[in-house]
Order: structure tokens, then sequence, then C-alpha cells
């Protein structure tokens, strides 16, 4: 089963000069400068609907850029995810909140809007998705409640919840976009694959 869903935002006033023209140089990196351009990091915020501290599983820090893919104009990586690092979840939680952490760069921009799609690679066995927290608006978006969040909710009951199976895919892409009075630019995307293995 695929899933298809997009998070938005309000731009948010920002700090910058602007010049005759849309926003330059505009990236989605894991900090202001330095490493990584091209890259963001992932985890997962604490949900204890049921008196635990969810594990985190979602859990992603970039050792380099992502790779460029030219034909469909998008930056991507894959991380495994062991499904036995659901267990943790079992009478503690019923979903995981997975974020997105990342910083917009660009020159001259005076507001930023991150945006999230449910890429049309995810396919998921079990569980559903959800929006937890809207797309934010900051162009530094790398705090515990990052650019966006969504929430996988898993199947079953508090007595034995059903997780993901062997050879699903969960696919999230991130975007950016900066503003000001002149027009907008968008960052080239990146794309996330998260792959369950056993």
């Amino acid at each position: 089963m695929s899933f298809m869903g997009t998070v938005g935002s309000v731009a948010q006033a920002g700090q910058a000069t602007v010049g005759g023209s849309a926003p330059t140089g505009v990236s989605i990196a894991t900090g202001s400068s330095g490493n990584y351009d091209n890259a963001l990091f992932t985890g997962d915020l604490v949900y204890d609907n049921e008196g635990g501290n969810s594990p985190d599983v979602h859990i992603f820090n970039p050792t380099s850029s992502f790779n460029y893919n030219s034909t469909d104009n998008i930056y991507l990586v894959s991380k495994q995810v062991d499904i036995a690092d659901f267990s943790g979840f079992n009478g503690v939680a019923g979903a995981s909140d997975i974020v997105l952490k990342a910083y917009c760069r660009a020159t001259n921009a005076t507001s930023f809007q991150w945006t999230m799609v449910l890429g049309v690679e995810t396919s998921l066995t079990n569980v559903s998705m959800s929006v937890y927290a809207a797309g934010g608006t900051s162009q530094d978006s790398t705090g515990s409640s990052g650019a966006a969040v969504m929430r996988m909710t898993f199947g079953g009951s508090k007595a034995g919840y059903l997780f993901p199976e062997d050879g699903d895919t969960l696919a999230l892409k991130l975007q950016c976009t900066a503003t000001n009075s002149n027009g907008s630019t968008a960052a080239t995307p990146l794309l996330i694959k998260f792959k369950y293995t056993s």
C-alpha cells in the first residue's frame, strides 16, 4: 500500500538584506555552514501516551552530502531500520514520531517555508502515516521540533502492536523555499528512504 501526503506551512519573517532578485544559493543542509550541504538528519520525538518513553528507531546522522539523482533532480539517501528495534514500543507507545531536521541556506531571504511529502516509493504494512507537526517556517530547523514531523501509527493494540514488515519502505521528501519581496526560490529537495529489514 502506498501513501502520498503533503505538509505545508505559512512563511515567517527572517533576517536578511533584500537585493534586486529572488533569494539565491538556496539549499538544505545540516547547518548554516560547513558539513554537510544537501543533507539532513532525523530523529524520534518522545511519544509516551501509555506511560513510557518510546525508543529511537529512525535516527540518521549523515557522514556526507546525499547522492544527487539528475534524472529526478533530487538528493537522496537510504537508511536501514531493524524491525526488531520496534519491540520497545510494546506497552509504551502506539506510534513513532519521525522528525526531519535541517537548515535552509539562502542569500537575501526574508522568509522560509518547509514542506514534506511522502514519496511514491513508500510502501508500508500494518501502519498508517499522518502529520504530527506542520512544516516549519524557521531557517534554522535543526532543533528538537525540526522542520516537519510525521507520525507512524502502528496496527494492533497495546497488547501487541503490528510494525512494518521486512521489505517495507518509508520515503520522506523535504523541501525548503526561501522568499523575499522579489520572489521565491526552492532548494533542490532531499529524499530519505527508511528501509525496514528483519
